[in-house]
């Protein structure tokens, strides 16, 4: 997978999508406080109020995307691809949830 910076820029309500909490969040002090500085993907706040995060993006082979609107990039983040072939073997009674 590749490496990509995703500055994620904040929509007219100051809405980013953040990887980490997989949904669209207000972009403000609280946010950042809680969740940007402790994340191991967070990388920059803009003077825009908008922040750069860094994570593996199996969707490109781009270095860098910029994300203007949050709500469709969390839908894009929803997608699970499936690989033709691939099984795994399951078993015990949670096995339904295990893949």
């Amino acid at each position: 997978m590749t490496m990509v910076n995703h500055y994620n820029k904040t929509n007219e309500d100051r809405e980013i999508y953040c990887c980490l909490r997989n949904k669209v969040v207000k972009a403000d002090a609280d946010h950042l406080a809680q969740y940007c500085n402790g994340c191991k993907m967070f990388s920059a706040v803009h003077p825009d109020g908008g922040v750069e995060c860094v994570w593996e993006d199996i969707r490109t082979d781009r270095s860098r995307v910029v994300v203007a609107d949050p709500y469709s990039e969390w839908m894009e983040n929803q997608r699970r691809d499936v690989t033709p072939g691939l099984s795994a073997e399951l078993s015990g009674p949670d096995a339904a949830l295990a893949g």
